[in-house]
């Protein structure tokens, strides 16, 4: 397994539990409403801002562990997923460059005594824009591939620039407007 390679930063504030906490809400509305107050940045933040991946696993379980404790189906395929993502993907060092020099990475542990029959206590990897916004992910029920997540990479990368531009733009004007104003008060 070669997660020790990945410059993980887990001081970084998983978007998804950022935005529930502001709201009081865990609903996906909820989320939604909140997705740009958790957060201020800058035209140069934006210009430079690598999208945010977090790696969610079953912390301190084996196999064997998992049959001799009868736990439910969904932790045996969490640590299927995991194994999967640690063994055939992150064994390629094209991937670990790529997630290193393109990305900010979180790795967060699942607690073993959760309730793994539910899908935010499985393993998964979530992809997540400079700005919070959800890309996309991957999870148990997914077939992990080294080419499928370096597709995905590639994907989601575009897409985070695509809104960061967004971003961007949108503060420009923004500014223009305020100058615009400001200028006219000043008659």
């Amino acid at each position: 397994m070669n997660t020790g390679e990945i410059a993980w930063d887990n001081s970084i504030e998983d978007p998804a539990t950022v935005k529930a906490a502001i709201t009081g809400e865990t609903s996906t509305a909820a989320k939604e409403a909140a997705k740009n107050d958790w957060d201020e940045w800058t035209v140069d933040d934006l210009k430079s801002g690598k999208p945010l991946l977090v790696y969610r696993y079953l912390d301190g379980l084996t196999a064997d562990q998992i049959r001799e404790l009868d736990l439910p189906k969904g932790a045996e395929e969490s640590l299927k997923f995991s194994q999967a993502f640690e063994v055939k993907v992150l064994s390629k060092d094209d991937v670990i460059a790529r997630i290193n020099e393109a990305w900010r990475a979180k790795k967060s542990p699942i607690d073993p005594e959760s309730d793994t029959s539910k899908p935010e206590n499985q393993a998964s990897i979530t992809f997540y824009a400079f700005t919070g916004q959800k890309l996309g992910s991957m999870d148990v029920k997914d077939s992990i591939s080294s080419r499928a997540f370096g597709t995905a990479l590639k994907r989601y990368e575009a897409k985070n620039r695509a809104l960061c531009d967004q971003e961007i733009k949108r503060l420009e004007e923004q500014e223009k407007a305020r100058e615009e104003a400001e200028a006219t008060a000043g008659k």
